[in-house]
Order: C-alpha cells, then structure tokens, then sequence
C-alpha cells in the first residue's frame, strides 16, 4: 500500500489528503494558489488525518506536524520558458555542430597530444551537459507542456535526472577538465623537465577518465536518494475542517518524490552545490 493509500483510505470522518503549501503545510482553497506554489516549487500533497476539529490538544492545524510530500513541478516563469524552449535549444544545437567537428579533428592521429585530450574530453562532456536535458527542454517548453504544472507520470524517474542530475554530472566534469588543462599548461611551462615524464598521452586519457568517474561519483547519489511515485487523484480544494462532499474538488496527475536529505535542507545544500 503506498503512501497516497493510506492517507486516502482511512475510515476516520475527518482524515484528510490536500494540496498544501510543503513549508506551512497550508492546505490550499483555489487553482490561483496552486499555480503561485507550484512557480516556487513550494507544491506539496499533505496527509491531514491527525487534525480534527475536535481535537483539543492543539488550537489550529499549524501546530500539528504533518505528513507532507513534494510533488514534482515544471518551472514555468517566462524566463525559465523562454530560455529552456527557444535559446537553450539553438545553442546547443550549435554547440553540438562545432563540438562534433571538434573531435573530428582532435581524434586523428597526428592530432593526440596530451593538450588535444583534454581539448577532446572538454568537447565531450560540454556536449553532453546540454544535450542530456534537450528532450525535457523541447517537450516541456517548446512544445508547452509546462501549462499542466505537474510532471506526468511517464517523466517522474527521468525529470529530474536529465533536467538537473546529469547535467550537473557533465557541467562538473567541464570544470575539472578544464583545471587539469590549466594544470598541464603550467607545468609545460615551468617544469619543462617534468613535463616530458608527466605530461604524456597516458596520461592525459588516465586524467580526462579519472576526472569523468569523480564527476558520475559526486552526483551518483542524487539518482537513487529520491523515490519517485505516480499520483492520479482527485483532491479537496479549501480548508481541512470542510467535509469532502463540500469542498471544490480537483483532478491531480503527477507524481511525488521524497528525498533521503530532503528534511535536511541545508546539508542536502552543502553536499550538492
């Protein structure tokens, strides 16, 4: 039985499951509302069946902690929409263009040098950090999916990971690289002796592969921290002390996600960026 089970199939007249503000755990009362906290990712799917108004023990339902799950949105401002559905697009499609001449040069023979690998591995991940996220980009944006707000059931073990994890993944591996080269550059140039015996095309392969296993490692986590369930309900709007047959009511489908370190909001933070 899964959580929406439980929190929907209780026999208690005044249990209650509502779209809520995730932080205040405030139940919401129209699609307005639903909007403005799905646009600050604050959307979140609350089970209220400890609250009952004759429960004497608390004087409102703020001070009962409840049981709360984030439901996974779309990011829908203008910026985000023309950025991710138009301009992001056309760049990396550029990108892609220029990075696959690139390694087309760089891949012949006569081209492998220990600076060139690097150059390759640059290339590669750069690619990689805007083609990964194109096909949320193009379905959710270009093609205006985000009006739904929620993502569908179908996109919840892929959202995330190709909007956010492995771009990340590609992006850090980009900057390491580019370190690297800044270190290989600096030893040609002021250990020249040095640089014979380390700066070789062995090496530079050892490096570019040792930088791409760190950058999968730093993020790895993030793939398996989140359990991702399909939802598709329909919800109370309005009060939690308003009997269900009374209240407005709304179709949801989406899904929820509940992170390891999500209830740790300033070491999950720290630990991813």
């Amino acid at each position: 039985m899964t959580w929406i089970d439980k929190a929907m199939g209780g026999n208690a007249s005044w249990s209650r499951t509502r779209l809520a503000d995730k932080i205040t755990a405030k139940s919401i009362t129209d699609i307005d509302e639903m909007r403005s906290l799905a646009f600050e990712d604050r959307l979140g799917l609350c089970d209220y069946s400890s609250y009952s108004p004759l429960n004497t023990t608390v004087s409102n339902a703020s001070d009962i902690e409840y049981d709360c799950r984030w439901l996974l949105v779309v990011e829908s401002s203008n910026e985000a929409v023309i950025v991710n559905g138009y301009i992001s697009p056309a760049i990396v499609l550029l990108t892609l263009i220029t990075n696959s001449l690139v390694c087309a040069v760089l891949l012949q023979s006569h081209m492998r040098t220990p600076t060139n690998i690097f150059l390759l591995g640059l290339a590669v991940s750069d690619s990689l950090t805007g083609v990964v996220p194109l096909p949320v980009f193009i379905y959710f944006y270009t093609f205006g999916a985000y009006w739904s707000m929620l993502v569908p059931p179908s996109w919840c073990h892929v959202y995330m990971p190709m909007r956010v994890h492995l771009p990340t993944t590609w992006h850090t591996a980009s900057i390491w690289l580019t370190v690297g080269l800044a270190f290989q550059r600096y030893v040609y140039i002021c250990h020249q002796s040095v640089a014979k015996r380390l700066c070789t095309v062995r090496n530079a392969v050892i490096a570019v592969v040792a930088v791409y296993a760190a950058a999968v490692a730093s993020q790895l986590f993030r793939h398996i921290e989140g359990r991702y369930e399909p939802i598709s309900l329909s919800v109370a709007l309005g009060p939690v002390d308003v009997e269900d047959s009374e209240a407005e009511r709304i179709n949801i489908t989406g899904c929820y996600v509940l992170p390891l370190l999500g209830h740790h909001n300033e070491l999950y933070l720290s630990t991813y960026w």
